[in-house]
């Protein structure tokens, strides 16, 4: 089981900058049967540790110089919202022999033939489920076999999950976990035809071929030669 040293937190409120600014990050551990604690542990170590253990995998946390250690998982990361970086972590401290509920990753192996020859499109509808069991029988992840989907329209139900005995999972049985869903092809856009020289002097000619010619009036000629008698 992964181990993790920390110390008593003694520092609160703004002056808690400057032991992140050193490489230290604060922590709180709290849980049913003990009281609610302050600690302080190296951000490396943690987030080396976070990498291998996740939220799922028991965690022996040794406080100061206690030789006992608290068997806890890791329950909440605050991060600052626009640098990303660690600000804060708590830890449940568990009882080995209880049941908790815990979010589990689901994992997705083998592979669909339809997705490989590009007959279907592979849909995940759920990237986690809510899982209860004895604190050190958690499973680190679900994994579920897409090979069996074979054709547009297949899909894995959470009631479908193969799971570890003493292990239970509280979502809707009927939820969708993954599924085959049509593979559309991107639509052609046809692209009106280029003005080929040919037209631009055909619609010329034509032009000028209804253009009329305007017909002297008779009554204006008649009229011009009045004047030049008077």
């Amino acid at each position: 089981r992964p181990q993790l040293k920390a110390e008593v937190r003694k520092v609160f409120g703004k002056k808690v900058k400057l032991l992140r600014k050193k490489g230290i990050l604060p922590c709180s551990v709290y849980g049913k049967k003990v009281k609610s604690s302050s600690i302080q542990l190296s951000t490396d170590e943690f987030v080396k540790l976070f990498r291998q253990a996740g939220e799922s995998t028991i965690v022996d946390l040794l406080v100061g110089k206690s030789a006992t250690p608290h068997h806890v998982l890791i329950r909440e990361l605050q991060k600052h919202p626009v640098t990303g970086m660690l600000l804060h972590a708590s830890f449940q401290e568990v009882d080995l022999s209880e049941k908790i509920e815990a979010d589990i990753s689901i994992h997705l192996e083998g592979e669909s033939l339809a997705v490989k020859d590009k007959q279907a499109l592979l849909l995940q509808e759920l990237n986690e489920v809510v899982v209860e069991a004895a604190a050190d029988s958690l499973p680190d992840e679900i994994k579920i076999d897409i090979s069996k989907l074979t054709t547009v329209g297949d899909s894995i139900h959470i009631k479908d999950i193969s799971i570890p005995k003493g292990v239970e999972i509280k979502n809707d049985p009927e939820l969708v976990v993954v599924r085959l869903d049509e593979l559309i092809a991107p639509e052609s856009e046809e692209l009106p035809e280029p003005e080929t020289p040919e037209d631009k002097d055909g619609e010329g000619e034509e032009k000028e071929t209804e253009e009329k010619v305007p017909t002297p009036d008779p009554e204006s000629k008649t009229k011009d030669e009045d004047k030049k008698n008077n």
